[in-house]
């Protein structure tokens, strides 16, 4: 979810929520399930005036790790197996899971705390169509919330060659030994390709793991040295594109002037009596088709324009067998 704050400046955040299984299992283990917080913000400079073809990202994390308890049966198990435990059990680690095994389930004794930065250039090469190169770097600061207590520091550090016969303990050691250089650091480079087909792009990139690949402790999996990544992805959205809108001149018409119609009745004089299909005409305006005068009498002119312009009229009734014509003039106003 992101929150617009200027042109340029978004931020935004999310939970993630950790499903973890044991190896060759089914099922959620409920005891093991995290939670990731996430804050980010993210700058796009091609807002910019000056339309700078960049984005810059910084995100923050917390991850609430619970994942060692993926393997507290099988370690109890073992530890149970052991024949000749030390007087001082926080001493021993030979029943502890090995780097290999901590890598391959993603185990971790302790939470991290996420730091992250990126940086994006999208490259525009036809409409529709750009690359993208990435750059991201990651780095997680491990935070001891369940007081895990690490077990002593691996034999050739102390000098005591008869505290384990497994060699395959004697590389890890703990995060107070090691310090920074077993903390996991990645450094990720990458392409995106943005087809021109709405919502469709490709992802092609490589992780390479700085720190936490060659320093291995017992409270974190280790770093992969590196690993490859090639990603299709397809975004789809229900909504129809924004309609582009296109400004064009539109020439106005001037108005027409007003026009008006004239309402007559054709009677016999001296009476109400109405004249039914009494020829109507106007005088100067022979195109016009001449009126008649309906059942009632009525009539109604073509339209003429307002004004001060006076127009004449006949009225030609048959009476008597014969024709009448009565003239007169109006006026439009």
């Amino acid at each position: 979810m992101w929150k617009y704050v200027s042109p340029v400046i978004n931020l935004g955040g999310d939970i993630n929520l950790m499903l973890p299984n044991r190896a060759g299992a089914v099922g959620v283990v409920f005891d093991a399930i995290g939670v990731q917080l996430r804050g980010g913000l993210l700058a796009d400079f091609r807002h910019l005036e000056s339309r700078v073809p960049l984005l810059g990202r910084v995100n923050l994390s917390y991850l609430f790790d619970h994942t060692d308890m993926l393997v507290e049966e099988t370690e109890k198990e073992r530890f149970g197996n052991l024949t000749d435990v030390p007087e001082e059990e926080e001493r021993e680690m030979r029943h502890l899971v090995s780097r290999v095994e901590r890598f391959g389930q993603g185990v971790n004794r302790v939470d991290q705390f996420g730091i992250g930065l990126g940086l994006e250039v999208p490259i525009a090469l036809a409409d529709e169509f750009s690359l993208q190169p990435l750059l991201e770097w990651q780095w997680g600061l491990p935070i001891n919330r369940r007081d895990f207590l690490c077990p002593s520091p691996r034999p050739t550090d102390s000098g005591d060659d008869a505290a384990t016969d497994a060699p395959q303990y004697e590389d890890d050691s703990c995060l107070k030994k090691e310090g920074a250089s077993a903390f996991p650091m990645t450094l990720d480079i990458g392409m995106r390709v943005v087809t021109p087909v709405r919502g469709l792009s490709a992802l092609l990139g490589a992780s390479i793991g700085l720190t936490g690949a060659s320093s291995f402790v017992r409270e974190l999996a280790p770093t992969a040295p590196y690993r490859l990544y090639l990603a299709v992805g397809y975004d789809y959205d229900a909504r129809p594109p924004e309609p582009v809108v296109v400004e064009k001149p539109v020439e106005v018409a001037e108005k027409a002037p007003p026009t008006g119609r004239v309402a007559g009745t054709v009677m016999i004089q001296g009476s109400e009596d109405p004249v039914a299909g009494a020829a109507v005409t106007f005088t100067g305006h022979e195109a016009l088709s001449p009126l008649q005068s309906g059942e009632d009498g009525r009539f109604y002119s073509y339209p003429f324009q307002v004004g001060s312009s006076q127009h004449a009229f006949q009225v030609k009734l048959e009476a008597n067998h014969g024709w009448v014509q009565v003239d007169g003039v109006f006026t439009i106003t």
